[in-house]
């Protein structure tokens, strides 16, 4: 992404580490909605490589993922599944949590 982003992530726990995937973000990533089991450890690994706490956001369900983004978005910015994560849990498989992305950005 070469503009500020909103990204959604996390899901499942599958005991993975994200310290490559928060050192990614290069400081593009304007706010980091995470959802899911694994939003707590997400959001310690966020802290520790300095992604600032108040751009932190802790969601329910993916709708309120969805809404966080679009508060947080202004004109220009992004907004990004890339959960880094399985989605077993709250969906099915990723193709139904990718479908249920579409159908909240689409009816916006």
């Amino acid at each position: 992404m070469k503009c500020p982003t909103c990204l959604i992530g996390g899901g499942y726990d599958k005991q993975s580490e994200y310290d490559e995937w928060i050192d990614a973000f290069e400081g593009k990533v304007k706010k980091l909605v995470l959802i899911g089991a694994t939003r707590e450890k997400i959001a310690e690994t966020a802290l520790r490589h300095g992604f600032p706490k108040e751009d932190l956001i802790f969601a329910d369900t993916f709708e309120e993922a969805v809404g966080a983004c679009v508060q947080h978005a202004v004109p220009g910015d992004a907004v990004l599944l890339s959960p880094a994560c399985a989605s077993w849990g709250m969906f099915k498989n990723y193709e139904e949590r990718g479908e249920k992305f579409k159908e909240l950005v689409n009816a916006l």
